[in-house]
């Protein structure tokens, strides 16, 4: 499971932060070391270093502070993950940089805190399986030295002191005063008796309580509990899905948040959808970036049957199904990745107590599929809490026969199958956050990876038993906002034969005092050779791409690839003492050879020219086969080759042609200004038409609750915005300097065109009351240092320059243009100095 860019990116943040907490407690121990040899009192910053930290890595927002029994400030950041991004995964490589090395001489201890039992078992089945993502991750971070507890099993000084130990809870044993299974933790225990003086140590007993004053005593004896160990530990607390151990009042969180406090952790790090007011973000990952990586099934199909007829939604998923079935067999025959799509069908009930009650039941459920809709019944499970029929199956496996999974509340968190494509809502009960919980269950993206052959597998589907559309679409939305995704545009689709009835066609238009005014922005434009002094708009294929030097574009001699494991099937004979004998074993390497054609035809998206593909890939298979690589081998490879080679080329092409544009903008070929001449100028349009959900219209306002004054076009529908787009929009409005602002359209606006093919889309245009242009592009912090960022980034800043080259004789002057690339946590400041400038 290699990390996607942006997962790399959100570890690089903490790191950043870890990084910077650590400076900051060196420091001080270094200041304390040259205090102490001058008889001087020892610093003690420790409430002050997290929050001087999170101000050094630019974090603007106020960072809430949380203090333990001896006043100092308990790091405690939170990173925001939507569903499907993988919150575990990244909680685990966190611990890379939090766990202390082994010369701190303290304990590497971590507690791992989940919400319920659901989440619980799968986190600890993971993490104790050896070969899942987490736990390979795990291994490698701890050097195989991780140990694994649960709350009973008991922890020596020997654990602490020879592995790193990792203890899963669950969120009822960190509250003590609401659950009496907090108390068990509390109980007196021989299991932690080396971590704690001897009882009749009378110094060694005073001792530590002068260190840990607030542990819990029986008399003058410290209790030898978990809850003590954990103080004297102090561990590095990790809080899955954070936001349900809080409320929405400060007020509310005040017991847990103090007995977390207790605890003494190092550091606190909280995973979460949807992080509540009380979490410090340090680190936000928006849905976009998941379904740019393709870690998401996107868009949502929505199919609604609005009469009570719970048979006939069931059999319409029963078709999709078929239908999905039959596409993955095609897409296995052409592709070898096999997929099995699963339907998860939520009943009103599921006990035997209900069984007779005139409800959508389970069995009833089950026995319809078995006898109308002729499915096999090996292919169905039931799982509730009386049933468990899906213990023990591996879902993923090929050879697995599961393809309708029965529930009710059983699977609405916890559970993950990528192969779950159906939801089907067979009860009523839309406002239920279970519900929203389950349209979670069908987002995560086989091998997070989209299916070019075919876009069926790309998307996933919920039917709905007497649902009206508007409910429906709220519902999925809600469950959408829930799992952290609200921020994703054109998410949900409507069915085909449903469309008309739910897609409300919006016209924009503009203001009254703009309406007849001709507005025009800048394009990036090329000299026209044939027509000198004059200009056109820049063309990829004609400026850039046909004069990259194609013969100086090869892959690098030092190119090698994996040779492939000496593969072969074992068989063994093994006799009643336990002893085992190979008595065969035939290779299952493959014997084709590799097919050049297709290897040359695979890089034709890159390379236009066929005489320079062929070229290419003749080149790289005689320079593989002089390195000793055979056919086989070649053939064995040949997937991982191609795309090898694809994502060498493409940065050897990008970095030719952003010469080539560098060298036209050098010899002033290139321009970015408004011309005398209209038609070069981009004219903006007098109206946008487009479709939203009946959902979606609801128009942006302030804190105020009023609406926009400097807004171009009217009305604006908060669906076009995600958090950070919105909080800008409403910046630009209040700013007195401005004269409008305008939300570009994507694919339908306002574009830029640099030395890649695909434009460029700014995400604001705002003009101030002395003509100046401003060009604004806003990216999450997780975006930064990844390629698009830093493409954009490089693009505008090398427009500005264009911008403000000397115009040629003969065209008037024109305002300047300033462009601007704005991240998360610093972009209010940012836009004052471009505002001001």
């Amino acid at each position: 499971m290699e990390p996607k860019p942006y997962q790399e990116q959100a570890v690089k943040i903490l790191a950043r932060y870890a990084q910077a907490l650590q400076n900051a407690y060196e420091l001080q121990d270094e200041q304390n070391k040259i205090l102490a040899k001058a008889n001087t009192p020892p610093l003690n910053r420790d409430d002050r270093i997290p929050i001087e930290a999170w101000k050094n890595i630019g974090k603007e927002k106020k960072y809430l502070e949380r203090f333990a029994a001896s006043k100092a400030s308990i790091p405690h950041v939170c990173m925001e993950i939507p569903t499907g991004g993988g919150k575990t995964l990244l909680g685990v490589a966190a611990l890379q940089h939090l766990i202390p090395s082994k010369t701190k001489s303290v304990p590497r201890f971590v507690l791992w805190v989940v919400p319920s039992n659901a989440i619980y078992e799968q986190t600890l089945k993971a993490f104790r399986t050896r070969a899942h993502p987490y736990r390979r991750r795990l291994d490698w971070i701890t050097g195989k030295k991780l140990k694994l507890f649960e709350k009973h099993n008991p922890i020596t000084q020997n654990d602490l002191d020879s592995h790193v130990c990792l203890m899963m809870l669950k969120f009822p044993a960190v509250n003590r005063v609401k659950n009496k299974d907090f108390l068990k933790i509390y109980r007196d225990s021989g299991a932690y008796r080396s971590l704690f003086p001897d009882p009749q140590n009378t110094l060694a007993q005073k001792h530590l309580l002068q260190k840990y004053p607030d542990l819990e005593k029986d008399g003058k004896r410290v209790r030898r509990s978990l809850f003590n160990a954990l103080k004297i530990i102090r561990p590095i607390i990790v809080l899955d899905e954070a936001h349900k151990a809080y409320k929405e009042k400060q007020e509310q969180n005040e017991e847990f948040v103090s007995a977390l406090n207790q605890l003494n952790p190092r550091f606190v790090l909280e995973l979460s959808a949807t992080p509540k007011p009380v979490s410090n973000i340090l680190i936000k990952i928006y849905g976009e970036e998941l379904d740019r990586e393709q870690m998401i099934k996107m868009p949502i199909e929505i199919h609604n049957q609005t009469k009570n007829n719970w048979k006939q939604t069931l059999a319409s998923a029963h078709e999709k199904q078929q239908e999905l079935e039959t596409n993955t067999r095609n897409l296995e025959g052409n592709t070898k990745r096999h997929i099995h799509p699963i339907v998860l069908v939520r009943v009103e009930h599921t006990g035997k107590a209900q069984l007779e009650k005139n409800s959508v039941h389970a069995e009833k459920v089950k026995q319809h599929l078995i006898e109308q809709l002729h499915v096999h019944e090996s292919t169905i499970r039931i799982q509730s809490s009386e049933k468990h029929e899906l213990k023990g199956e591996n879902l993923m496996h090929p050879c697995n026969q599961v393809r309708w999974i029965i529930t009710r509340d059983a699977l609405k968190e916890g559970w993950d199958c990528a192969f779950a494509y159906i939801l089907v809502l067979l009860d009523n009960t839309k406002a239920s956050r279970a519900v929203t919980q389950m349209v979670g269950r069908v987002l995560r993206q086989p091998n997070a990876q989209k299916i070019e052959e075919d876009e069926t597998l790309n998307r996933c589907y919920i039917y709905c038993n007497r649902w009206e559309v508007a409910e429906t679409l709220k519902v999925v939305r809600q469950g959408l906002k829930d799992e952290g995704l609200s921020n994703i545009k054109d998410t949900v689709v409507i069915a085909q034969d449903q469309s008309k009835t739910t897609q409300n066609k919006k016209i924009v238009t503009r203001r009254e005092e703009y309406e007849d005014e001709e507005i025009f922005l800048p394009r990036v434009l090329h000299k026209d050779e044939e027509k000198k002094s004059k200009w056109r708009p820049l063309n990829y294929e004609r400026d850039i791409l046909a004069e990259v030097t194609w013969h100086d574009i090869d892959i690098d001699e030092n190119f090698s690839i994996r040779k492939p494991p000496n593969e072969e099937e074992d068989i063994r004979e093994v006799n009643v003492q336990g002893e085992d004998k190979k008595i065969e074993g035939r290779p299952l390497l493959p014997a084709s050879k590799l097919q050049l054609s297709y290897f040359a035809n695979s890089l034709r998206s890159i390379v236009p020219n066929p005489w320079q593909t062929a070229r290419i890939a003749n080149n790289l298979i005689d320079r593989l086969k002089a390195q000793g690589y055979d056919e086989t081998t070649l053939a064995y490879r040949q997937k991982d080759l191609t795309s090898s080679v694809e994502t060498e080329l493409t940065k050897k092409i990008t970095d030719n042609a952003k010469k080539i544009f560098e060298q036209k903008v050098y010899n002033n070929d290139i321009s970015f200004h408004l011309k005398t001449n209209k038609k070069l100028n981009y004219e903006m349009k007098k109206l946008f038409e487009f479709f939203l959900a009946p959902d979606e219209d609801d128009v942006l306002v302030n804190e105020k609750h009023d609406l926009p004054q400097k807004n171009l076009f009217k009305p604006i529908f908060k669906h076009h915005f995600n958090g950070m787009e919105k909080d800008f929009a409403l910046y630009l409005d209040s700013h007195e300097t401005l004269e409008w602002w305008h939300r570009v359209a994507v694919k339908q606006d306002y574009s830029l065109q640099g030395w890649r093919k695909d434009l460029v889309y700014p995400d604001f245009v705002a003009v101030r009351k002395d003509d100046r242009i401003f060009i604004f592009e806003t990216k999450g912090l997780h975006l930064e240092g990844n390629d698009d960022t830093n493409y954009k980034q490089t693009l505008l800043t090398a427009l500005e320059e264009v911008s403000r080259c000397a115009v040629p004789c003969g065209e008037i002057k024109t305002p300047s243009v300033t462009l601007r690339m704005l991240l998360s946590d610093r972009w209010e400041n940012e836009t004052n100095k471009a505002l001001a400038s």
